[in-house]
Protein backbone atom coordinates (compact mmCIF):
# COMPACT_ATOMS: atom_id res chain seq x y z
CA UNK A 1 0.00 0.00 0.00
CA UNK A 2 1.29 3.43 -0.98
CA UNK A 3 0.49 5.02 2.40
CA UNK A 4 2.60 2.44 4.23
CA UNK A 5 5.45 2.90 1.73
CA UNK A 6 5.52 6.61 2.54
CA UNK A 7 5.11 6.23 6.30
CA UNK A 8 1.59 7.67 6.33
CA UNK A 9 -0.94 6.48 8.88
CA UNK A 10 -3.98 6.52 6.63
CA UNK A 11 -6.39 6.17 9.54
CA UNK A 12 -5.22 9.58 10.76
CA UNK A 13 -5.64 11.10 7.29
CA UNK A 14 -8.86 9.57 6.04
CA UNK A 15 -12.30 11.04 6.42
CA UNK A 16 -15.38 9.50 4.90
CA UNK A 17 -18.80 10.97 4.47
CA UNK A 18 -21.96 10.08 2.61
CA UNK A 19 -22.45 13.76 1.87
CA UNK A 20 -23.19 14.78 -1.72
CA UNK A 21 -24.31 18.41 -1.75
CA UNK A 22 -22.41 21.67 -1.84
CA UNK A 23 -23.57 22.36 1.72
CA UNK A 24 -22.31 18.96 2.86
CA UNK A 25 -18.93 19.63 1.24
CA UNK A 26 -18.80 22.98 3.02
CA UNK A 27 -19.64 21.49 6.43
CA UNK A 28 -17.25 18.57 6.08
CA UNK A 29 -14.59 20.93 4.75
CA UNK A 30 -14.87 23.16 7.81
CA UNK A 31 -14.10 20.17 10.05
CA UNK A 32 -11.12 18.70 8.17
CA UNK A 33 -9.40 21.46 6.20
CA UNK A 34 -6.09 22.77 7.41
CA UNK A 35 -3.05 24.25 5.70
CA UNK A 36 -1.15 21.76 3.52
CA UNK A 37 -4.06 19.32 3.30
CA UNK A 38 -5.60 17.75 0.22
CA UNK A 39 -9.26 16.90 -0.23
CA UNK A 40 -10.60 14.41 -2.79
CA UNK A 41 -14.32 14.70 -3.38
CA UNK A 42 -16.78 12.33 -5.02
CA UNK A 43 -17.97 15.06 -7.37
CA UNK A 44 -17.60 18.71 -8.34
CA UNK A 45 -20.69 19.75 -6.37
CA UNK A 46 -19.05 18.69 -3.12
CA UNK A 47 -15.80 20.35 -4.23
CA UNK A 48 -17.68 23.65 -4.61
CA UNK A 49 -18.59 23.51 -0.92
CA UNK A 50 -15.00 22.63 -0.01
CA UNK A 51 -13.80 25.70 -1.93
CA UNK A 52 -16.15 27.85 0.18
CA UNK A 53 -14.86 26.29 3.41
CA UNK A 54 -11.24 26.82 2.36
CA UNK A 55 -11.93 30.49 1.66
CA UNK A 56 -13.76 30.92 4.96
CA UNK A 57 -10.76 29.51 6.81
CA UNK A 58 -8.59 32.19 5.19
CA UNK A 59 -6.72 29.67 3.03
CA UNK A 60 -6.29 29.39 -0.75
CA UNK A 61 -7.28 26.46 -2.94
CA UNK A 62 -4.29 25.27 -4.97
CA UNK A 63 -1.81 26.99 -2.70
CA UNK A 64 -2.68 26.06 0.91
CA UNK A 65 -5.17 23.25 0.23
CA UNK A 66 -5.41 20.91 -2.74
CA UNK A 67 -8.87 19.96 -4.03
CA UNK A 68 -9.51 17.16 -6.53
CA UNK A 69 -12.90 15.88 -7.75
CA UNK A 70 -13.86 12.50 -9.12
CA UNK A 71 -15.98 13.70 -11.98
CA UNK A 72 -15.96 16.58 -14.43
CA UNK A 73 -17.45 19.89 -13.28
CA UNK A 74 -20.35 21.03 -15.44
CA UNK A 75 -18.63 24.37 -15.88
CA UNK A 76 -15.06 24.76 -14.66
CA UNK A 77 -15.49 28.53 -15.05
CA UNK A 78 -17.52 28.33 -11.82
CA UNK A 79 -14.29 27.36 -10.01
CA UNK A 80 -11.51 29.76 -9.21
CA UNK A 81 -8.92 28.37 -9.39
CA UNK A 82 -9.98 25.77 -11.95
CA UNK A 83 -10.79 22.38 -10.40
CA UNK A 84 -8.48 19.39 -10.98
CA UNK A 85 -10.60 16.34 -11.73
CA UNK A 86 -10.82 12.84 -13.16
CA UNK A 87 -13.23 11.84 -15.90
CA UNK A 88 -14.48 8.29 -15.82
CA UNK A 89 -16.34 6.37 -18.49
CA UNK A 90 -19.56 5.72 -16.57
CA UNK A 91 -21.05 3.75 -19.47
CA UNK A 92 -18.13 1.32 -19.34
CA UNK A 93 -18.28 1.18 -15.55
CA UNK A 94 -21.99 0.36 -15.73
CA UNK A 95 -21.42 -2.37 -18.33
CA UNK A 96 -18.71 -3.89 -16.15
CA UNK A 97 -21.03 -3.85 -13.12
CA UNK A 98 -23.81 -5.53 -15.10
CA UNK A 99 -21.42 -8.21 -16.39
CA UNK A 100 -20.29 -8.94 -12.83
CA UNK A 101 -23.88 -9.11 -11.61
CA UNK A 102 -24.78 -11.57 -14.39
CA UNK A 103 -21.68 -13.64 -13.57
CA UNK A 104 -22.66 -13.75 -9.91
CA UNK A 105 -26.24 -14.78 -10.75
CA UNK A 106 -25.15 -17.48 -13.22
CA UNK A 107 -22.01 -18.80 -11.52
CA UNK A 108 -22.49 -17.71 -7.93
CA UNK A 109 -19.21 -15.81 -8.13
CA UNK A 110 -18.27 -12.29 -9.08
CA UNK A 111 -14.87 -10.77 -9.60
CA UNK A 112 -15.93 -7.77 -7.43
CA UNK A 113 -13.26 -5.62 -9.05
CA UNK A 114 -13.66 -3.65 -12.23
CA UNK A 115 -10.84 -1.42 -13.37
CA UNK A 116 -11.84 1.36 -15.72
CA UNK A 117 -9.35 3.81 -17.17
CA UNK A 118 -9.95 7.46 -16.49
CA UNK A 119 -8.54 10.71 -17.71
CA UNK A 120 -6.98 13.04 -15.14
CA UNK A 121 -6.88 16.80 -15.54
CA UNK A 122 -4.44 18.52 -13.20
CA UNK A 123 -5.51 22.15 -13.15
CA UNK A 124 -4.95 24.97 -10.67
CA UNK A 125 -6.65 23.45 -7.58
CA UNK A 126 -3.78 21.02 -7.03
CA UNK A 127 -0.02 20.97 -7.39
CA UNK A 128 1.86 18.03 -8.82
Amino acid sequence: EICVQHGINKAAHLFESNASTMEDGYEVGLTVIKKDSAIITANATIAKGVYKAVQEKGLEVGKDVGVFALGRPKDNDDFSPKLSHAVQDYDLLGKCAIQELIREIEDGQAQKTCLVDNEIFYLQSTTR
